[in-house]
């Protein structure tokens, strides 16, 4: 397949790391929201997790045209992957959701620091305030008020490798495992992103998002 191929609102089963499993995935391209914005595919984790992959007469669109997200959504730098034996399938495609019409905010907070709902606080409680990306621009007024942003996720562009650990550490994690059991002490410390996913593991899991209305869980307020 090629990259051009793909659309806005392709359903994509992702094979996890480890051989753990398989996860679900809507894509939406930021450009087929708002024209006008700075392209960036937009990824929606469905509460869906499988030891085996979804036969095609198993498919279901109706599931993938709900709001059943696990996590906040996340940006992905450039196309799933399409070859390789850990190639992200095309399932088939959903119509969008309300919800899919809007844009995310982010938090503008600096790559490094544990995104954690305490360094939220601490950002918001702070001198400068904690920045707000809207729209993929950061909005120059800071956000004093802890409560409107502590479901925010965090302004982070990952790579389709880092969106597929993202989501095999979150599956893992919901299922009561050790996630360290599945990763050698040898990529742990030589993998930055295996620290960053797997300390940061429950801000990304997003117990605030998935406890926010529905009317306002994308938005800081």
């Amino acid at each position: 397949m090629k990259k051009t191929d793909i659309k806005t609102g392709a359903i994509l089963e992702i094979p996890l790391e480890k051989g753990y499993g398989y996860g679900y995935v809507k894509l939406i391209f930021s450009k087929d929201i708002q024209p006008d914005l700075i392209h960036f595919p937009i990824i929606k984790v469905y509460n869906l997790f499988r030891n085996q992959r979804l036969n095609k007469d198993e498919f279901n669109s109706i599931f993938f045209e709900t709001d059943k997200l696990v996590m906040f959504p996340l940006l992905m730098l450039g196309f799933p992957i399409f070859r390789s034996k850990f190639k992200w399938d095309i399932k088939g495609y959903a119509e969008l959701t309300e919800e899919d019409e809007v844009i995310p905010d982010y938090l503008n907070i600096e790559i490094g620091k544990e995104f954690s709902q305490s360094t939220i606080k601490v950002e918001t409680e702070s001198e400068n305030g904690c920045l707000l990306i809207r729209n993929f621009q950061v909005v120059p007024t800071p956000v004093r008020d802890f409560e409107l942003i502590k479901h925010v996720g965090q302004f982070f562009p990952y790579s389709p490798k880092g969106i597929k650990k993202m989501i095999s550490m979150y599956w893992m994690n919901q299922n009561g495992e050790a996630i360290k059991n599945y990763y050698t002490d040898e990529e742990f410390n030589t993998n930055g992103l295996n620290k960053l996913i797997h300390n940061n593991i429950m801000i990304n899991n997003n117990i605030e998002f998935l406890k926010s209305k529905k009317n306002r869980r994308l938005k800081s307020k």
